[in-house]
């Protein structure tokens, strides 16, 4: 009786293993249908990328000259929005176009208290070497402090981006303070300053004659020193008439009195 029942058992199991078996090669050839249809997708899709990059390469296509020209002009940079074409680029507004294009200031006077009115001008310095722990705040406190300002409008401080050790600032000042804070006795020691100039149209005619005027601004267009139109001496002209018997034979004669004579002028006449 033990017998008969193992051996049913044994049935069972191998009645699974086989459908487990079948249910494999079901799944095995359905994977290899789909497989099949892949490749003959990617070879249908490589046939006709070739054949459509072939129509442009053949040696014996007629529209080949055509066909090139289309296809570079629809690659040029006019289609695409990343380039810059050089006939779109604007002008930039350089020291030329300063002085060719004056700006225009307005005279109109209105009130302090409007809404709508003009930034008084400033002037402008380079406060240099000063430790990392001073900030924007500190050097406008001691500005203040020590010219006495009542109103903080009249100061300006930008932190200038510095690499090394030490902080740089630029400081705009109302032009009424400038000669304080241009003396070397307002800074504390080992602090260096220079003066900013940001337009040459507004330059003081006794700056610009100034010769050590120019190398106290770090900017290198400032350093370009405008020339003066000199005005011409005037010196008397010395006109020397010379006659000759024939200017052809007598070229050694001419050459002695070009040399000889003090003249700038020389007047040679025949008789």
């Amino acid at each position: 009786m033990h017998v008969n029942s193992t051996t049913e058992i044994l049935k069972i199991q191998v009645a699974y293993l086989k459908m487990l078996f079948e249910e494999k090669n079901a799944r095995i050839n359905e994977l290899i249908k789909i497989n099949q249809l892949l490749e003959d997708k990617i070879a249908y899709e490589v046939e006709e990328n070739f054949k459509s990059k072939n129509s442009f390469n053949l040696k014996d296509n007629n529209d080949k000259k055509i066909a090139r020209t289309v296809a570079a002009k629809n690659d040029t940079p006019e289609y695409h929005d990343s380039c810059i074409m050089k006939n779109k680029l604007e002008i930039r507004r350089t020291l030329t176009n300063w002085m060719k294009n004056p700006d225009t200031e307005g005279s109109a006077t209105v009130a302090s208290t409007d809404s709508f009115r003009a930034k008084p001008s400033k002037r402008w310095l380079y406060v240099g070497r000063a430790m990392k722990t001073v900030t924007e705040s500190i050097v406008e406190d001691y500005i203040i402090k020590k010219c006495n300002i009542t109103e903080k409008d009249e100061v300006e401080i930008f932190k200038s981006a510095l690499l090394g050790k030490s902080e740089a600032f630029q400081v705009g000042i109302d032009p009424t303070h400038l000669s304080k804070i241009s003396c070397a006795e307002f800074w504390p020691k080992g602090i260096i300053i220079r003066r900013f100039h940001f337009d040459f149209k507004k330059m003081k005619k006794e700056d610009i004659e100034n010769e050590h005027f120019f190398s106290q601004y770090p900017n290198n267009n400032a350093r370009l020193k405008m020339k003066e139109n000199k005005p011409m001496k005037n010196t008397p002209i010395t006109i020397l008439h010379q006659n000759l018997c024939s200017i052809g034979n007598c070229k050694g004669e001419l050459e002695l009195v070009a040399e000889e004579e003090m003249c700038d002028v020389l007047c040679v006449t025949e008789p």
